[in-house]
C-alpha cells in the first residue's frame, strides 16, 4: 500500500479509558515499506491509515489530492462527462488498521521495544469494508438552523479526526460518509457575529446509516477568577 500513514502510538488514560496518541508518523514508500526510528525504549502501538477513499457527501465528490482533498460538485462532473471513481459508489472504505490486525483501537496490542534492538513488524494487511453515513442538522439553543463553517467527526477515546467537512454550502446541515460502526463525537463551532458557539454530540454508528441527528450549538461559557 503506497503512501499509507504509519504511526507509532503511546497510550494515555482518562477516567480509566485508554486512548492512543501519535509519537511519530511516516509514509510508506512505493513498495509499502516504512521505517520508524529514534524511538525510546518502551511499549508502543502501531497504526496504518491508507489514503482515504473518494466519497460522495451532500452532492459533492471528495477525492484525496496531494496532502489534502479536492471537492467537486457532482453536477459539474456529470455535466462534463468525467468518470467517477467506483470506490465512491460502493459504500465501503479502507479503515485504519492497528497491530496485530484490527480496526478497533481498543483491541490493539502493544509492541515492547528494548534498548539497542530493532524490531521487524509482521506484514500488516489493509481491508476494505462496508461503511455508513452520518447525517443531520445544526441548530442553535432556540432550535433554529445554525450555519457553521466546519464540523469534525472523531472516534471516541481518540484525538484523531475520522472526517472533517468544510461547510461551503448547506452550512446548517452535515453529512459524513465512509464511517465504520463504532462510537464517535461530532463537534462544530460558530465564531464571530454574536460570539462563539460550540456543540458536541455522541454518535453511535451500527450497521446502518445514522439519519436526522440534531447538533445543538450553545454560547461558550467563560469562567474567570483569581487565585492567591
Amino acid at each position: 500500500v503506497v503512501n499509507a500513514t504509519v504511526k507509532a502510538l503511546k497510550p494515555s488514560y482518562r477516567d480509566g479509558v485508554r486512548s492512543l496518541q501519535a509519537i511519530q508518523s511516516v509514509k510508506t514508500n512505493d513498495l509499502g515499506e516504512y521505517r520508524l526510528f529514534g524511538l525510546t525504549p518502551g511499549s508502543y502501538f502501531l497504526s496504518v491509515a491508507p489514503i482515504p477513499s473518494p466519497s460522495i457527501q451532500g452532492g459533492t465528490l471528495t477525492t484525496p489530492s496531494g496532502g489534502g482533498f479536492s471537492i467537486q460538485p457532482l453536477q459539474n462532473i456529470l455535466a462534463a462527462g468525467n468518470p467517477i471513481d467506483p470506490r465512491a459508489l460502493d459504500n465501503s472504505t479502507e479503515p485504519t488498521i492497528y497491530a496485530p490486525e484490527t480496526t478497533d483501537p481498543a483491541a490493539a496490542v502493544a509492541i515492547d521495544l528494548k534498548a539497542g534492538t530493532s524490531y521487524r513488524m509482521p506484514v500488516l494487511r489493509t481491508v476494505r469494508t462496508r461503511s455508513f453515513g452520518v447525517r443531520g442538522q445544526f441548530v442553535d439553543e432556540a432550535g433554529k438552523p445554525a450555519a457553521v463553517t466546519m464540523a469534525t467527526l472523531t472516534r471516541a477515546n481518540s484525538n484523531e479526526a475520522v472526517r472533517t467537512t468544510l461547510m461551503a454550502q448547506n452550512r446548517d446541515t452535515f453529512e459524513f460518509s465512509g464511517i465504520l460502526p463504532g462510537v464517535y463525537e461530532l463537534s462544530a463551532t460558530i465564531q464571530g457575529g454574536s460570539g462563539e458557539k460550540i456543540g458536541i454530540l455522541t454518535v453511535n454508528v451500527g450497521n446502518e446509516n445514522v439519519e436526522n441527528l440534531r447538533l445543538v450549538l450553545c454560547p461558550v461559557i467563560q469562567v474567570s477568577g483569581r487565585i492567591q
